[in-house]
């Protein structure tokens, strides 16, 4: 209580309790996960962070933050390069970059010489001496500069905040706390499930959990399935968690040598890790299973995209490649992965728009009011929101965020409509097979979130 609980209430700890029980309902056997994890924290006397799992997963993590630094300070480096009144700053950037490529070079290190090399790093000073430089490139250049300082200094703050021998008196320190704390979490288990007992009532987990246990504890009825189903088809593979991966373990044939489970996913549509989902299941197969058509663990490549024009997949693939890899996204989105276009589009004559290309539209939320703009902006008093769009506004009562977007997407489905066009835009009837007139049945709009946001949208559409 006293180092989890509030100073007026124990809400803080009631939620931290809650917050692992629902974490661990996505385990096959919570409490052993939960007594498992907390012997973690016992420490020896020859203990090493580098030993431990969380040494694995903050290398991993400094390795991208980095090297993302690093990029940033090369790419100033390039500038000055290019800028010969910019050359004072050359060697103060040169040592830097080194410095930090040191840094880089220390994640394949002991934790020990990563903690000395983060804890003795300093970047010095600019030079004084660049006075005839254009003002823009000059503050440019300064300003990547500071923005990798200020997220190795994060780093520096967040997670070398003590050095290896008081990181293990720590440990010692909260191992009969994590202890206390998974032996409490169990208790509510326990307690919560006797309540919903009494009521007669299950919830999805009590019932994958007692499903587990039934077919662990009864291997003649985990038998019967196996016999009973000839083949099972698990869709969204990459959302499977722990629990449903030991399920279906136990009432598939793969025991008896001849596997029978058919699995169809995307680990680029992996989006329920907030759930406890485990996009490295899918992964495992996809790295280990064959290509080889007779293989007893097939691997077959959907590739064909059969919905989207060939614009539209170029734009995917596009962005896809610049920002997924092994690290941020579980693979390398290479030649291998990229998506093809499958629909057959015929042209369409007389020179009519059908199609285009990719759009991205940009708001500036810094011209917004001061009602409106998110903190830490600055807004400049004599502009009016955005006119570049096309979005009528007026000093009085400037659009907020969404009424904004609305707006915009409001004003470019009307561009695409056209009413009263004598050249409309076209596209194409999947079942009368020809071009007709865009119309508003034939658009939609996604939003990450319809709570509030939809509402406004109803009301500015």
């Amino acid at each position: 209580m006293e180092s989890y609980g509030g100073n007026k209430d124990d809400k803080t700890l009631q939620e931290i309790v809650l917050n692992i029980f629902e974490y661990v309902q996505s385990d096959p056997w919570p409490d052993q996960w939960l007594l498992k994890m907390s012997e973690r924290f016992q420490v020896n006397d020859d203990f090493k962070i580098d030993d431990t799992v969380w040494a694995d997963v903050l290398k991993k993590y400094l390795r991208a933050q980095i090297q993302g630094a690093l990029i940033i300070l090369e790419k100033a480096r390039a500038i000055i390069e290019r800028t010969s009144e910019l050359m004072p700053y050359l060697p103060t950037f040169q040592d830097n970059i080194l410095d930090v490529k040191g840094l880089l070079k220390g994640c394949d290190g002991t934790w020990e010489s990563l903690y000395h090399a983060f804890t003795t790093l300093s970047f010095g000073r600019l030079s004084s001496k660049v006075k005839e430089a254009d003002e823009e490139l000059k503050e440019k250049v300064k300003g990547m500069r500071d923005t990798a300082k200020k997220e190795l200094d994060k780093i520096k703050k967040n997670i070398f905040w003590a050095d290896p021998e008081d990181v293990k008196k720590s440990l010692s320190e909260l191992y009969p706390m994590m202890k206390c704390l998974s032996a409490l979490v169990i208790e509510f288990s326990q307690r919560y499930m006797e309540k919903k007992r009494e009521k007669g009532l299950l919830d999805f987990s009590d019932l994958e959990h007692l499903c587990l246990k039934i077919l662990s504890e009864n291997p003649e009825v985990a038998n019967g399935y196996k016999d009973r189903f000839k083949d099972i088809f698990v869709d969204e593979y990459q959302d499977s968690n722990d629990v449903q991966e030991v399920l279906l373990s136990k009432i598939s044939r793969e025991d008896r040598g001849a596997p029978n489970i058919f699995m169809v996913g995307d680990v680029k549509q992996s989006i329920y890790r907030f759930r406890q989902a485990k996009p490295e299941l899918f992964m495992s197969k996809y790295k280990s299973y064959s290509g080889e058509e007779l293989s007893p663990y097939r691997k077959i490549k959907l590739f064909k995209n059969f919905r989207s024009r060939e614009n539209v997949i170029n734009g995917v693939n596009y962005i896809f490649k610049q920002i997924m890899s092994v690290d941020m996204g579980e693979l390398e989105y290479d030649e291998e992965e990229a998506l093809n276009p499958g629909a057959d589009y015929p042209g369409y004559e007389d020179n009519a728009e059908s199609h285009g290309n990719i759009e991205l539209h940009l708001m500036d939320y810094s011209v917004m009011n001061d009602d409106n703009h998110s903190e830490g902006e600055e807004e400049d008093e004599d502009s009016n929101f955005a006119d570049g769009d096309g979005v009528e506004t007026n000093e009085e009562e400037a659009p907020d965020i969404m009424q904004a977007e609305a707006r915009i997407i409001g004003k470019r489905i009307i561009e695409l409509v056209r009413p009263g066009s004598t050249n409309p835009f076209q596209v194409y009837d999947g079942n009368k097979k020809e071009y007709r007139p865009a119309s508003y049945k034939d658009i939609v709009i996604l939003l990450r979130a319809t709570k509030t946001w939809s509402d406004v949208f109803v009301e500015e559409l």
